[in-house]
């Protein structure tokens, strides 16, 4: 069963905040333009978890309930059916597993600085990077603020996005629908890079590594009418209390990538590493959830300058 679902989460677009570090130390060239395309995944240590847990609970049977199939839960092992089927719709939502297509534009619009979009499975993503180390103007020009060596490049990040989120599982969609399950997003993401070029101004692309920080700030909430479907009595009588909410998602880690091409091509590979602190979850008055654990995002793709 778990391979069988492994197998067919790993083929589906995870939709989230854009968290790949693709970007070397080097902002574009003022004037110049870099467009890329990749494919990453997302893979986190804690919705895996959650994932099994929660189908065993049987989305059909609380599918029947609503629809008058089957009985009505009811008591404390109705709310406990409950609480099991939630913690996973609100884990999988905060980050869920799969792959992802990004597509990405970068211009350099100032010595130091340079602006980019990026297309994240249905998620938009602004940026603005700002350069502090290593020479400017293709070299030509040192930097105004700190220079080490010639090869050497540093620069740090803020990039923002939000989205609507819905489940793609269709096992996770139906529920989402039974509940009427909403979920929003804003992230902000700060990431500071360190890179080695490899040729002058990255002539045959450089080695990047850094650290990244994310704050997301999330709002989430259930639809009364649709939970109170699956009960024999009122959410009330049920000691049930649907909730509506909003956190906030603390994120940090590592991240190193290696570009390699020549001139005008390159290919990139790149892993980011996240602990998340996901934060505690009323599970409607039934108990309280605190989720947290490591997020990989690996990434693949290419990129051409012009």
């Amino acid at each position: 069963m778990r391979l069988t679902l492994f197998s067919a989460l790993i083929l589906l677009a995870a939709c989230t905040a854009p968290r790949a570090n693709l970007e070397t130390g080097r902002v574009t060239p003022r004037g110049r333009f870099i467009v890329g395309a990749d494919v990453r995944g997302n893979v986190p240590t804690e919705t895996t978890g959650a994932m099994y847990d929660s189908l065993k609970a049987g989305v059909n049977e609380a599918r029947d309930a609503a629809t008058g199939e089957s009985p009505k839960w009811t008591g404390e092992e109705g709310r406990q059916k409950l609480a099991k089927l939630v913690d996973t719709l609100v884990i999988y939502s905060l980050d869920p597993l799969g792959w992802g297509f990004d597509f990405r534009a970068r211009y350099g619009f100032y010595d130091h600085l340079d602006l980019g979009v990026r297309y994240d499975s249905g998620v938009v993503a602004g940026d603005v990077r700002f350069q502090f180390l290593g020479a400017i103007d293709r070299g030509r020009r040192p930097n105004f603020f700190f220079n080490h060596g010639p090869r050497w490049y540093g620069s740090v990040g803020v990039q923002y996005s939000q989205q609507d989120f819905k489940v793609p599982l269709p096992v996770l969609e139906d529920l989402q629908e039974l509940l009427g399950y909403e979920f929003t997003r804003k992230d902000v993401l700060v990431p500071l890079a360190f890179s080695y070029s490899l040729g002058p101004d990255e002539l045959f692309g450089a080695i990047t590594f850094g650290v990244a920080y994310n704050l997301g700030l999330v709002k989430y909430g259930f639809k009364e009418e649709k939970v109170a479907q699956l009960f024999q009595e009122s959410l009330e009588q049920e000691g049930i209390v649907v909730p509506q909410d909003e956190k906030s998602v603390h994120a940090f880690g590592p991240f190193l990538n290696v570009k390699v091409g020549y001139k005008w091509i390159y290919a990139i590979a790149s892993l980011s590493i996240y602990y998340q602190d996901y934060g505690s979850y009323d599970i409607f008055g039934v108990k309280t959830s605190r989720f947290s654990g490591l997020t990989f995002i690996p990434s693949f793709g290419v990129m051409g300058t012009f």
